[in-house]
């Protein structure tokens, strides 16, 4: 029993190290192709464009070139993280701030799609444990939190002090946790189910007709 236990504990451990080596690759390598655009860009002049697509609970053997042909010549023709791990709990929000920050759970404070803020959450009906996948509500988090309800520096955020031209296009909630202290629209683009709305990130000047 002894051994059964000991063995047990020994793969779990390698597990949880190659989630540690995984995702400070993930992080590791969009961190280098920033730094390399930004280099090449100083450097040649020339425009270069970095897109990180993460899909939400789309596995990745999934999509081929029968099923979607698409984007499957996109990932083959790009870089192809091949063997990613989502964070536990496997929900929308903790693995975002993951993402976002390169930081585990216990600095985010995202444990799940709902947080206990500990305090009356406005544009949650006051609620104590209000549902993050709100850009209100990220809102008012983030200000009762000195501004930062996340405490770490995410990739976009990272890139536009870098002089980066950065958007985030995607899912409610998500997608503004890639650069969600700035809520202009400005310089990081915002575009998810919100946007433009009296609710949502304003729609950036850049892209509006």
């Amino acid at each position: 029993m002894r051994r059964y236990v000991a063995a047990r504990l020994r793969l779990a451990t390698t597990r949880a190290d190659r989630s540690v080596q995984n995702l400070r690759n993930l992080v590791l390598s969009a961190a280098f192709l920033l730094g390399a655009i930004a280099h090449q860009t100083a450097i040649a002049g020339q425009p270069h464009n970095v897109v990180l697509f993460i899909p939400d609970g789309l596995r990745a053997l999934v999509v081929s070139d029968q099923t979607a042909p698409t984007m499957s010549a996109i990932r083959d023709s790009g870089v192809n993280f091949r063997n990613p791990h989502a964070l536990f709990p496997t929900f929308t929000m903790p693995n975002a701030s993951a993402m976002a920050t390169g930081h585990y759970l216990g600095d985010t404070g995202f444990f799940s799609n709902t947080i206990y803020s500990g305090f009356p959450v406005p544009k949650a009906g006051n609620s104590l444990t209000p549902f993050l996948e709100s850009d209100p509500v990220l809102g008012d988090v983030d200000e009762h939190f000195a501004g930062d309800s996340l405490d770490e520096v995410t990739l976009l955020k990272a890139a536009r002090d870098a002089g980066i031209s950065t958007a985030t296009i995607g899912k409610l909630g998500p997608a503004l946790t890639f650069d969600h202290t700035d809520r202009t629209g400005m310089p990081t683009i915002v575009v998810d189910d919100s946007t433009g709305s009296p609710n949502g990130i304003p729609l950036s000047q850049e892209v509006r007709p």
